[in-house]
């Protein structure tokens, strides 16, 4: 359990961020300019999640992309490759609706689907 001596120096820190942030005015602007700030990192994080489904994204349709080339090369594909397309490309599918998600999420709600769908096409099922 935590003291009371860690709470007030807990209270006094943020008191102090939120006077340095505010550049010497009232508290409370300093306490709105701390809620910005955290809103800035929060959406920092959120659009670094939303690079890190587009590399992932990236990746998988490149894996993709290859599987069908060895698909294409073969007159008749096996079970095994078949099932190795159907596995990525249902990764990939989902990896892309997380994206939409993602960058609804951060704001860039408008043709969020169209855009992801045109960055990352996927081929069509066997």
């Amino acid at each position: 359990m935590a003291s009371t001596d860690d709470s007030d120096a807990f209270r006094m820190s943020v008191q102090n961020d939120a006077r340095k942030t505010s550049f010497g005015g009232d508290i409370k602007d300093g306490l709105h300019g701390l809620h910005d700030k955290l809103e800035g990192e929060f959406m920092e994080e959120r659009v670094s999640s939303s690079r890190k489904l587009e590399d992932k994204l990236r990746w998988e349709v490149d894996e993709l992309a290859d599987l069908v080339a060895n698909l294409a090369s073969d007159k008749e594909p096996s079970s095994v490759a078949k099932e190795a397309f159907d596995a990525k490309r249902s990764a990939a599918l989902k990896l892309r609706s997380d994206l939409i998600v993602q960058r609804e999420v951060s704001g860039l709600r408008i043709n969020a689907t169209a855009t992801a769908e045109a960055g990352f096409p996927l081929p069509a099922e066997l």
